[in-house]
């Protein structure tokens, strides 16, 4: 198998039987030839030239004061790690594991009028099939702070003008791409300007750190690499963003999975997808670390999205199939994947974070996952998790019923349940 498996898929079986699965979804596609390694502080030279590595990048690490190295190497990795987890100036080492952005081009769907005068409020059914749009009238994540780690975002949109802090953490310039733009509009974007869509949270501000690179300029597919994943953990932390959206899946990853938990520890959510790899694909990471908000996508008709992940340590559906979002130069395509689902969830926890400063991010996740509307099999499933997001019975019971929700989204009282 080729060390970057990402963009290889494997057929199984032929006509009717035959089932596809992206080969990354069952072997973690690794950067050729790199080893990315922990190490004291000014140490890596010296690490680098005791088992003849060539150091590519070091990357300084505020939050805990350490230096995150990335070698190349021409020896075999495995043997070069196994060396490296002997060495004591190294608190650990590994492949660097490539993750890929979570969304496609889709078709855009039918949705509920709604009142905002944006051009496409009418197809950005989202926040009214979540009870977001009626929290609207309460709060839209004004204040807040959410960190997008991600590809590039377009700062000059007209719909995140003004909202956007960015920073570059991959070493390849920033950049305005079309997934971290879309993910950043679908939680963000302003509403009732007369321009294009909104966004479940349209007064949030929003820390975009660049931490994949398009495969190719302007495209939507992307990769991300441990070590940038790790660095734009470090500045979210050091920015003091209280939500980070994570709209990318890839393998287990011991490195990241220690600044995912010191994050976490520091009393802030993290949200991602729960990954594209389909019914047959292993589980997607970070979504399926512990503490994380894992969100599955589905339709405007509640369907679950055919190619989402399933498992376990799903959280939460929302809605994440042919969503209208923004992306540069003025375009505004219909995108579906968990990306997409991760960021409605993202920005219905910043209106509940406005409605209920003091809320902690536990109690957040609580609030979030125990009050839903079921899907599927009775009770959590591997499919749908705990059922698909409802802002409006969560914002209900966070408030003690301070906050109201008058028409319940179109559905009905009868169609809002709390899973507890």
């Amino acid at each position: 198998l080729p060390a970057d498996t990402s963009d290889w898929t494997m057929v199984v079986g032929a006509a009717c039987s035959e089932v596809s699965v992206p080969l990354d979804a069952i072997e973690p596609a690794r950067a050729p030839g790199l080893v990315v390694a922990l190490v004291t502080q000014g140490t890596a030279a010296a690490v680098a030239g005791t088992y003849a590595l060539t150091v590519v990048r070091e990357i300084s690490l505020d939050s805990t004061g350490e230096t995150l190295a990335v070698f190349a190497t021409a020896d075999n990795i495995a043997t070069v790690i196994a060396a490296l987890a002997l060495d004591a100036r190294v608190t650990g080492a590994q492949p660097e594991f490539i993750y890929r952005t979570t969304a496609e081009f889709g078709e855009s769907s039918s949705a509920s009028t709604v009142t905002y005068s944006d051009p496409y409020a009418a197809l950005t059914y989202g926040p009214q099939q979540t009870g977001a749009l009626d929290l609207h009238r309460a709060a839209s994540g004004s204040g807040h702070l959410i960190a997008v780690i991600d590809t590039g975002v377009d700062v000059d949109h007209p719909d995140l003008t003004g909202r956007v802090q960015y920073e570059d953490v991959t070493d390849k310039g920033w950049s305005a791409d079309a997934h971290g733009t879309a993910v950043a509009g679908i939680i963000a974007a302003a509403a009732d300007n007369a321009i294009g869509s909104y966004g479940v949270a349209p007064g949030a501000e929003i820390l975009a750190l660049k931490a994949c690179q398009p495969k190719e300029e302007g495209g939507l597919s992307a990769r991300c690499w441990t070590s940038t994943l790790i660095k734009a953990l470090d500045v979210a932390m050091q920015k003091d963003a209280a939500i980070i959206n994570m709209s990318l899946a890839g393998p287990p990853d011991e490195l990241l999975a220690r600044y995912v938990a010191l994050a976490l520890q520091q009393d802030r959510l993290i949200v991602a997808g729960s990954g594209n790899g389909g019914p047959h694909a292993k589980p997607g990471f970070p979504a399926a670390l512990p503490g994380v908000l894992a969100v599955t996508a589905v339709d405007v008709w509640d369907r679950h999205y055919e190619r989402a992940n399933l498992g376990d340590y799903i959280d939460l559906a929302a809605p994440g199939v042919d969503i209208i979002a923004p992306a540069p130069n003025g375009e505004y395509p219909p995108l579906s994947g968990t990306s997409m689902a991760a960021a409605h969830v993202t920005g219905v926890a910043a209106l509940l974070k406005e409605l209920v400063p003091g809320m902690s991010a536990t109690e957040l996740v609580s609030v979030l996952q125990n009050n839903v509307r079921d899907l599927g099999e009775p009770g959590r499933d591997s499919q749908y998790g705990n059922g698909l997001l409802d802002a409006c019975a969560a914002a209900q019971l966070a408030t003690s019923d301070a906050v109201l929700c008058t028409d319940r989204h179109a559905r009905g009282d009868d169609d809002a349940q709390n899973s507890d």
